[in-house]
């Protein structure tokens, strides 16, 4: 079982009516009660208990079932100073963390891709992720882990998908052949395609059903 829980601040849509809505119940440090308490699940917090990324960092380092994404503002607003995350994420290559998957050294792989946008800015989000990732000089293995392998491995998806060449994505869209990087003999699937063959089957699959019965 997966839960995903949103962590941090949280926009404010309704500005003429009261809400019962309030960051401090979202603050990262909950959910390492909930990880401990439950250790065959996992959990996920969107977006990294944003503002207190220190906070998230240090809950999960020592729970094997806790991960955070770095979706909405803090890729953004961070943009200037993305090497900071070094200093949160400090523990590579060190024994003071739990186990991580595939055993990688790197304390950045208790970090998975989110986007928190539509479907045609996600290759945008992917490219804010690549950024934060340089800056930190996270290494490639690590990197195939935030940008997929993790989440593949957690959802019990297929490992590589069919091979994406820079040829037939320049023809597919001008500009998405960027995207496309090779480590280890892993085909990395560009954000935008992977999302939208999700969509796909999941339009297509029974669960789509079951979602439309239940609105």
């Amino acid at each position: 079982m997966v839960l995903l829980f949103h962590t941090g601040i949280v926009m404010r849509a309704k500005f003429d009516e009261p809400e019962e809505v309030a960051a401090y119940r979202m603050r990262a440090f909950h959910l390492e009660e909930i990880a401990r308490r439950y250790p065959k699940i996992t959990v996920i917090g969107a977006p990294c208990g944003n503002p207190e990324y220190e906070w998230a960092a240090e809950v999960a380092r020592w729970n094997p079932n806790l991960f955070f994404d770095l979706s909405g503002s803090t890729l953004v607003k961070l943009r200037g100073r993305l090497g900071e995350f070094a200093r949160i994420f400090w523990w590579s290559s060190t024994e003071e963390g739990t186990r991580t998957p595939e055993n990688n050294p790197s304390a950045f792989v208790k970090l998975v891709f989110g986007s928190d946008t539509e479907l045609e800015n996600i290759e945008g989000v992917l490219r804010q992720y690549r950024e934060m990732l340089a800056a930190c000089g996270v290494p490639a293995d690590a990197q195939r882990l935030i940008l997929g392998g993790t989440m593949a491995k957690i959802l019990g998806l297929p490992r590589r998908g069919p091979k994406v060449t820079r040829c037939n994505l320049r023809t597919a869209r001008p500009g998405a052949a960027d995207a496309a990087e090779t480590a280890k003999g892993d085909v990395y699937y560009p954000a935008e395609i992977a999302a939208r063959e999700a969509r796909e089957w999941f339009c297509l699959s029974p669960a789509w059903s079951v979602f439309k019965s239940s609105c």
